[in-house]
């Protein structure tokens, strides 16, 4: 009787689990890859339990889903809240109608030949409400324990 290892199929044996595991690595690739830039990222952050930590992120992957759930939020926010008009106490609309400048053929000659104007991008009022309102969250989430409900934890503080 032959001793482990020194059977005549052990080599081919060892190069078929290589292969195997190669196709096996490639097929779960294929099938998962999209998921690393998808809104499951920044969903995880709400559930309390795991969003006090999000251990399953690097702090690179931590700040991207940050800004992702500050994006969606201000999205939906904006999508189902209340319409702003332009008296409100909240600074305003952050929408402005364009206005139609005397000089808009020598702007588009000075577009073409120069390049637009580029405006830096500055959060909206919307966006910061709800920057502060996830920074809030996430000093809240602290203390929540891994035995307790996420559901119930919504039921209680949703409404903060």
């Amino acid at each position: 009787m032959a001793v482990a290892g020194e059977v005549f199929y052990v080599a081919e044996t060892g190069i078929m689990m290589i292969e195997w595991r190669k196709c096996f690595l490639k097929l779960f690739d294929n099938r998962f890859s999209g998921l690393e830039h998808s809104d499951l990222m920044w969903i995880a952050y709400l559930d309390p339990r795991v969003g006090k930590r999000m251990s399953h992120l690097n702090p690179a992957d931590k700040q991207s889903a940050c800004d992702a759930l500050i994006a969606a939020a201000s999205e939906l926010a904006s999508e189902y809240g209340p319409p702003r008009c332009e008296g409100d106490e909240g600074g305003g609309s952050t929408h402005q109608t364009p206005v139609q400048v005397a000089q808009e053929a020598r702007s588009f000659m000075d577009d073409y030949m120069f390049g637009p104007d580029e405006i830096p991008e500055q959060q909206s009022d919307l966006e910061s409400a709800c920057a502060d309102e996830f920074t809030l969250y996430l000093s809240e989430i602290k203390i929540v324990k891994q035995k307790n409900d996420p559901f119930l934890w919504w039921r209680v503080n949703g409404s903060k």
